[in-house]
């Protein structure tokens, strides 16, 4: 087994920025139906938003995408029953992920101040055919 780390900052004022200027067109484009209810709900929605981003943008650095990177919409960012950060991933970003033998994603999520960051640990199996997934 191998272990993957991914890690992204980004200014809340940034994303505050482009919901203001964008809109629905931008969140739709970038969150889920369910992150985008989820943040909603928050008293300070930018922020939420913002975590999800720096989370989405971690995710795609240990898929390690060569040729573009996945619609964002196929990584999904959402709070576990107990309250902690959890990723689902969906369409081209999971077939990433089986391709790199991604076991296990982990996710850590902070903010302060002006800025949120992600951190995202992937845990990938051996392969059993000889060849390095790195």
């Amino acid at each position: 087994m191998s272990t993957l780390l991914g890690i992204d900052l980004q200014s809340i004022d940034e994303v505050e920025a482009s919901i203001d200027a964008f809109g629905e067109r931008y969140t739709r484009r970038v969150f889920t139906a369910r992150e985008i209810a989820d943040c909603a709900d928050s008293l300070n929605h930018a922020q939420q938003f913002a975590l999800r981003f720096a989370a989405k943008e971690a995710v795609m650095k240990v898929l390690g995408l060569r040729d573009g990177r996945p619609p964002w919409t196929t990584i999904e960012v959402c709070d576990t029953p107990l309250g902690e950060a959890s990723v689902s991933l969906s369409g081209v970003a999971a077939e990433s992920a089986r391709l790199s033998r991604i076991e296990t994603i982990h996710l850590s999520l902070s903010h302060n101040g002006a800025f949120a960051i992600a951190t995202v640990i992937a845990d990938t199996v051996p392969s059993t055919d000889g060849v390095s997934s790195e």
